[in-house]
């Protein structure tokens, strides 16, 4: 482990941390195989499909604003019908993404007995119930929408509000966990400050006269990787934050679609490229 190393280290955000942000080296290429890959797995399409729905809701109002200002009647015209065909997709596409989620109550089944168990944490179990309380909730409303399941517009209305309220609940819990997960980062960074400190004492030299330390990076490097996986899901749960008080409120709180547009690609690109950069085998 290098001084310059420990020396950047001892800010927050470190440079090197930056450059691990910025440029993770763990990340795979993107190659028609690796995407094949991604694509497969659900979560890996959920991600893609979100970086289709959510800046979609950011250029629906921007190109409705240029067909306002539009002198050009063919010109308004297609902007337009492109603003519809646009919100028409990102409807489509937010259908889709809850369709995949129908099935999403059976990943939680396994914690019900589990939940308020000694064996597992009060963070976790108020977690597992949040998920267990939304799906049931969001599944039965999304299917009463579409004329699957009998609801009363009113009743419908309700249980797709609880649903998100109970999202955010789990999402206001990720804070929690997210501040843990923080804590460890910090006790394992200043412990391995500790350690190289000591290794400086037992330096070993070679023969031309130079140093070496007796430490390796590898510890270091698992730790620059699991905060890069903190940074990611902090932005991600900030994302998520807005979208959840917002659909938690009957009138939601706010009428442009390009907020959401916005607070959802931000959601997006964490998720997407946390999501990516685990595939090749990073934290």
């Amino acid at each position: 482990m290098s001084d310059a190393y420990l020396k950047a280290s001892s800010r927050k955000p470190s440079s090197a941390l930056i450059k691990h942000l910025l440029f993770p080296s763990t990340s795979p290429r993107l190659t028609p195989s690796n995407l094949a890959t991604f694509l497969s797995t659900t979560s890996g399409l959920d991600k893609t499909l979100m970086l289709i729905q959510y800046p979609a809701r950011i250029i629906v109002p921007l190109l409705l604003a240029l067909a306002r200002r539009s002198r050009n009647k063919d010109g308004r015209r297609l902007l337009s019908r492109f603003a519809q065909d646009l919100t028409n997709l990102s409807g489509s596409v937010s259908d889709a993404r809850t369709m995949m989620r129908l099935l999403g109550i059976v990943a939680m089944l396994p914690s019900i007995p589990t939940l308020f168990h000694p064996t597992t944490s009060l963070l976790t179990s108020l977690q597992n119930l949040a998920l267990i309380i939304y799906y049931p909730l969001e599944n039965l409303s999304f299917l009463s929408s579409k004329g699957v399941f009998p609801l009363s517009p009113a009743r419908e209305l309700r249980w797709s509000v609880w649903s998100c309220r109970a999202w955010m609940a789990y999402v206001a819990l990720e804070f929690v966990a997210l501040w843990e997960r923080r804590n460890g980062l910090i006790v394992r960074q200043k412990a391995l400050e500790v350690q190289h400190r000591q290794s400086l004492q037992m330096e070993v030299k070679p023969a031309d006269g130079s140093t070496m330390s007796t430490t390796t990076p590898t510890s270091e490097l698992a730790l620059q990787k699991d905060w890069v996986a903190w940074y990611e899901d902090a932005v991600s749960n900030l994302g998520y934050a807005p979208l959840t008080v917002h659909w938690s409120l009957y009138q939601g709180a706010w009428t442009n679609q390009a907020w959401t547009g916005l607070f959802g690609t931000v959601a997006c690109v964490a998720g997407l490229r946390s999501k990516w950069r685990a595939m090749g085998g990073g934290a």
